[in-house]
């Protein structure tokens, strides 16, 4: 089959999915930090495209070549990482609305742990896994509640390797921002694999300076 001839009698069927391509690819301007509804939603395109292509493009050979475009389009469209503009957007705007905060919990060497609970109210636990209620004054306390209370974090967990801010965790399975230094990101580096806290890292990935996005179970 010849190009031109594929392409003229498939025009606006061609234009339609390019269309919902690029809905899908434009959604991940969006995606974050609500990674998960957008994530289902962008499967849903994927999956709406290739069922179109099979129903609205006539014989075998136009529809596998479609579907072949499609798939390699969307490889294309995963290259690009556009998820990492509104995730750097987002981590650069959060410390710099909640500077006090970030670096109260980055100097404070034995925190292990901090978590906010609706009964006892803010938790930190120290590196002896117990809760210390003298690591932080009132005031310091107050400053991370509202940091918690105010953003999207859900909890927090530091380690040798650096700082985790959880933002999402559906059973053991989560994801968020980790803020390391130079000689904690030449630490993972040295290592094949690293945990925080129990938690076995599944994702790491550069958002921008010390911060980086990292998925977890």
């Amino acid at each position: 089959m010849k190009i031109r001839t594929y392409i003229s009698d498939n025009k606006w069927k061609l234009i339609l999915i390019l269309l919902l391509l690029l809905t899908k690819s434009g959604l991940q301007l969006y995606d974050f930090p609500n990674s998960h509804g957008l994530w289902f939603l962008r499967i849903g395109i994927f999956l709406t495209v290739i069922i179109l292509s099979l129903i609205i493009i006539r014989n075998w050979i136009p529809k596998l070549i479609t579907i072949g475009l499609i798939v390699i389009f969307s490889i294309l469209q995963g290259q690009l990482n556009l998820w990492k503009i509104p995730t750097r957007k987002y981590a650069i705007e959060l410390y710099k609305d909640n500077d006090k905060a970030i670096n109260l919990i980055l100097q404070q060497d034995s925190i292990r742990r901090i978590y906010n609970r609706p009964l006892d109210g803010l938790i930190v636990e120290n590196f002896q896994y117990g809760v210390d209620s003298v690591l932080l004054n009132d005031s310091e306390r107050k400053i991370i509640k509202s940091f918690i209370k105010t953003t999207d974090i859900i909890e927090i967990e530091k380690c040798e390797f650096g700082v985790l801010f959880i933002m999402r965790r559906f059973i053991d399975n989560g994801y968020g921002l980790f803020f390391v230094t130079k000689e904690q990101l030449e630490k993972i580096e040295k290592v094949e694999r690293f945990r925080i806290n129990g938690y076995d890292v599944t994702g790491f990935s550069k958002i921008t300076n010390g911060w980086y996005y990292l998925s977890f179970t």
